[in-house]
């Protein structure tokens, strides 16, 4: 990573130290260090969602060419993979299968899945990041979850 990277990750969390201060100074109160802990858990979340999804497009720019719901499940559940495995992998709690399944059904129109459907999905990913086949991952997994979702919609 390169300094000037580093500088803007580092000037991002200074604005949301200098916001929260001036948040807190118009609101008058202030939050407690479990409630800050929280939020800056869930910006890192996000952060590191965004990273991997921005990193799918950038590998594998084909991925804007699937068929909507194709490239939704993509865009959805392969970020959330990511970021779940990389910080388990790095130590850190990561959002539930549950979270992920309530996330994805939210964002795919239609799909019909079960949380037990997701896990193993998401035990397939760890093993096809392991062998460094994501590629395949990303473009067969999806396909099979929108079969079951609709098979098990019928």
């Amino acid at each position: 990573m390169s300094e000037e990277i580093e500088d803007v990750i580092y000037d991002t969390l200074s604005i949301i130290v200098d916001a929260y201060k001036e948040l807190s100074s118009i609101m008058k109160s202030k939050l407690s260090d479990r409630i800050i802990l929280e939020v800056m858990s869930e910006v890192a979340r996000i952060s590191i969602n965004e990273l991997a999804r921005q990193l799918i497009l950038s590998a594998y720019p084909e991925v804007d060419d699937l068929p909507e719901k194709e490239y939704l499940t993509i865009d959805t559940l392969v970020p959330a993979f990511l970021e779940k495995y990389v910080l388990e992998k790095l130590g850190y709690s990561s959002r539930s299968i549950s979270e992920i399944m309530d996330e994805l059904v939210s964002v795919v129109e239609g799909l019909r899945v079960n949380e037990d459907v997701i896990k193993s999905m998401y035990d397939k990913f760890i093993k096809y990041v392991r062998k460094g086949k994501l590629r395949e991952f990303i473009f067969n997994a999806p396909k099979d979850l929108l079969k079951e979702g609709k098979e098990s919609s019928n």
